[in-house]
C-alpha cells in the first residue's frame, strides 16, 4: 500500500506490472484448468507472502522517509525471494557439481557491482525525479538483490566446506 505512494514504488510497479501481466494470464488459465497445479501454486505463494510481510515490517522504522522505506522494503523482499525460490536450485546444482568433482564458481562481486550501480542510479533518479531512470534503477536493484539472495547460501556453504578441508 505505501509502495504506490512513493516515486520509487510507483515507477518500479510500472516495470513490474508490465513483466507480471505478460505471463500471468497464461499461468492463471493453466491453474484454473489443473487442480494439482493450483495446489502447487497456492503452496508456493506462502514464502512470497512471508517475504512481503517481512519487507513491510523492515520498512516501518523508516516511515518518516518514504522513498528510503520503499527501497529497504524492496531490498528485503528481493533478497528473500532469491533465497526462498532460487537458492534451493543453485544449492542443488552446487551439490551435484561438487559430488562430481566439479566446481560452481559464483562471482558475487559482479552482483554487488550491479547492485551498487542500481543504488547509485536510484539516488540519481530521486534527485532528478526521472521516471525512466527510476524504472531502470529500481529494476536493477530488485534483480541484483534477488541474485544476491539466491547465491549467498551457496557462497556460505562453499566457504564452510572449504574450511572443513583446509583447517586454519
Amino acid at each position: 500500500e505505501f509502495v504506490m505512494k512513493t516515486f520509487a514504488g510507483e515507477n518500479f510497479m510500472k516495470a513490474f506490472n508490465t513483466f507480471y501481466y505478460s505471463w500471468s494470464p497464461y499461468v492463471a488459465r493453466a491453474e484454473y484448468e489443473n487442480p494439482a497445479l493450483r495446489n502447487f501454486i497456492k503452496a508456493s505463494i506462502y514464502p512470497l507472502l512471508f517475504s512481503l510481510e517481512l519487507s513491510r515490517q523492515a520498512a516501518k522504522p523508516f516511515s518518516a522517509f518514504p522513498e528510503f522505506a520503499v527501497l529497504v522494503s524492496g531490498l528485503v523482499a528481493s533478497l528473500l525471494i532469491g533465497l526462498f525460490y532460487i537458492s534451493p536450485l543453485i544449492i542443488l546444482v552446487f551439490v551435484i557439481l561438487r559430488w562430481r568433482r566439479g566446481d560452481l564458481n559464483v562471482r558475487s562481486l559482479y552482483i554487488m557491482a550491479a547492485l551498487t550501480m542500481g543504488l547509485t542510479l536510484f539516488a540519481l533518479a530521486e534527485v532528478f525525479a526521472s521516471p525512466a531512470l527510476m524504472i531502470l534503477a529500481s529494476s536493477m536493484v530488485v534483480l541484483s538483490a534477488i541474485a544476491l539472495g539466491a547465491i549467498m547460501p551457496t557462497k556460505i556453504l562453499s566457504l564452510w566446506l572449504s574450511r572443513g578441508r583446509n583447517p586454519a
